[in-house]
């Protein structure tokens, strides 16, 4: 019984990358905790999913700025099918990590009683969309286990995701920090005249259509959700609060199972203060003489103070069935072998289009594990890693 709850891309032209699409490359999602829910956790083996990320571009140098015919794709959308069956021979967990844009206008109304939720989605959606999403399900099918992650905000996580208006085009919400409580009403122009919808309502029935069609044992409602408190923390209560009435409108639909939660970035719930880590650690000129041995980091409690507050709003009342992390190693700064000279390079923005010289540059330093943090962070339940990756793209790092 849960306690009450107290009132209280498609290919695309070139453009700034947001933070998420820019380490999209060779991601993946490991279920590999031993689940304390299972009667012998000895019997708890790793599943390991790849996410269906597939990255093309021609960026490895700047001549297609010169035509205009720059191109960054992230997943397969000719033959999914075929990509799908290749995950499959490297994997034993189907995932499909929705992170892309929303059919917000399609879901806004509930399926009439005893109409089949799926076919009556699929009647509205665009063929080729529904046709990549049946190729998931077979996906699933095909799979001993699965997990499904969909995501209600951007790639920067201070937004909705945009609105899908069928294959290959969709359009981004210019608000940032909208309102995310339940019965927010966003309005849109999909090109049409302005529509609004219920934000809750829409995200709902949407999750609710992958969850059916695709049968998942893990169900993500949301993505890097404690990101907020970072992009929007005004509307962060607001966002905990949807996560929270949606836990309970698909919990209520489903079942016990699939298992319910939100995947969090683990940086942010263990603090992480670069400067706190490495107080005396700066740029340097890559004109200049070479840069002093990075320093040592200070202590785990320095470099890990703790930040937990978006554990307790998202589980209250047993709404967060794991802890699931999201967590990329580079992003720490911090070697992550011995011998291992990776830097952080500026460019003026000028030399990054030209292929121009590094401005500055710093080299990581040794690291502190923060693995053996989470132990801080006080949670008994689960655990689970929904999102790694070896090491993320280069990306701009912009010089005032």
């Amino acid at each position: 019984m849960r306690a009450p709850e107290p009132e209280p891309r498609p290919r695309t032209s070139l453009r700034p990358l947001p933070r998420v699409v820019a380490k999209a490359v060779a991601v993946f999602a490991a279920f590999a905790a031993a689940f304390t829910l299972l009667d012998s956790p000895a019997a708890a083996e790793p599943a390991f999913g790849i996410l269906q990320f597939k990255t093309e571009h021609n960026l490895a140098t700047p001549a297609c700025l010169a035509t205009g015919t720059c191109f960054l794709s992230l997943e397969e959308l000719d033959d999914p099918t075929s990509w799908l069956a290749e995950i499959r021979g490297a994997s034993d967990l189907a995932v499909l990590h929705w992170d892309r844009a929303v059919p917000w206008l399609v879901f806004d109304a509930d399926p009439p009683t005893g109409v089949d939720r799926v076919a009556w989605y699929d009647a509205r959606l665009d063929a080729p969309t529904v046709a990549w999403i049946d190729a998931f399900a077979a996906h699933f099918a095909a799979m001993d286990s699965g997990y499904l992650a969909v995501s209600l905000l951007d790639g920067e996580r201070d937004r909705l995701s945009a609105l899908h208006l069928g294959a290959g085009s969709e359009r981004r919400f210019t608000t940032r920090c909208p309102d995310f409580s339940p019965g927010a009403q966003v309005t849109i122009d999909p090109g049409s005249g302005p529509r609004t919808f219920d934000l809750a309502r829409s995200y709902r029935n949407f999750v609710l259509y992958l969850a059916h069609k695709l049968g998942p044992d893990y169900l993500a409602l949301m993505v890097e959700a404690n990101l907020i408190e970072q992009t929007c923390p005004a509307q962060a209560s607001g966002l905990y609060a949807l996560y929270r009435w949606l836990h309970d409108q698909v919990e209520a639909d489903l079942g016990s199972a699939p298992l319910l939660f939100a995947t969090l970035s683990l940086p942010p719930l263990l603090a992480y203060d670069h400067a706190a880590c490495y107080p005396s650690y700066a740029f340097t000129p890559c004109a200049g003489p070479p840069a002093l041995p990075p320093p040592p980091p200070q202590s785990p409690e320095a470099c890990y103070p703790i930040h937990r507050s978006a554990i307790d709003a998202l589980a209250l009342g047993g709404r967060l069935d794991l802890l699931a992390l999201s967590f990329y190693p580079d992003g720490l700064e911090m070697r992550s072998a011995p011998g291992e000279n990776p830097a952080l390079r500026a460019y003026l923005v000028a030399a990054w289009n030209s292929g121009g010289q590094c401005y500055a540059a710093r080299a990581f330093a040794d690291p502190i594990d923060p693995m053996a943090a989470i132990d801080r962070l006080g949670w008994t339940g689960p655990i689970a890693i929904a999102e790694i990756s070896a090491r993320s793209c280069a990306s701009p790092l912009y010089v005032d």
